[in-house]
């Protein structure tokens, strides 16, 4: 069961294996705080993968606390959840940052559509959100403002987001395309340093 989400969530990625929802971080992340909607019904009782990791938990409002002696990094909690969910509503906060999104639990798009980056303006890195529609292939690349061809990935259907880290590029507009069979779009971002 592919994940949509409306924005990525700075830098936690949730991930859908069969009936649980996987958070997991690339880069080092100290502390979490994270509710999920308020219906206590939806979510099971979590579990944490990190060995290190501690937990406070209140299950009247689905509220998590994460912390950690060390960096927690890679996949770091597990929660399972109601197959006859369609959405789920989080706010984090991760180490200071406040996020609010939702997260859409459905089957693959029917169609592409590139959903923006963020941050945008960046620096020194930033993250492009995207779905491809079920049945498609589809390439995203990155250009300078002269046309040269900087990143160049394949992906198969469903929501993704790409992670690009600028720090070799210089100040300025980028422009990132997504092609499909079915859809081609670019878009424009900005790097500042």
């Amino acid at each position: 069961l592919p994940l949509r989400c409306d924005a990525p969530l700075a830098n936690v990625n949730i991930k859908v294996e069969s009936d649980r929802l996987v958070f997991s971080s690339e880069e080092n992340l100290y502390a979490l705080t994270l509710q999920i909607n308020s219906e206590v019904n939806i979510l099971g009782n979590p579990d944490i993968l990190g060995e290190d990791v501690m937990m406070a938990y209140n299950q009247q409002d689905y509220t998590l606390a994460l912390a950690s002696a060390s960096e927690i990094k890679g996949d770091f909690l597990s929660i399972p959840y109601k197959q006859n969910v369609s959405e789920l509503c989080l706010s984090l906060v991760l180490n200071t940052e406040k996020i609010t999104r939702t997260v859409y639990l459905n089957s693959a798009p029917v169609a592409s559509s590139l959903n923006g980056n963020y941050p945008n303006p960046f620096n020194p890195e930033t993250t492009i959100s995207f779905q491809i529609a079920q049945g498609e292939t589809g390439e995203l690349s990155i250009f300078n403002v002269k046309g040269q061809r900087l990143v160049k990935e394949s992906f198969g259907s469903g929501e993704h987001t790409y992670r690009w880290q600028a720090k070799g590029y210089g100040s300025g507009i980028y422009f990132y395309r997504l092609s499909t069979d079915s859809f081609d779009k670019t878009c424009k971002m900005i790097l500042i340093k």
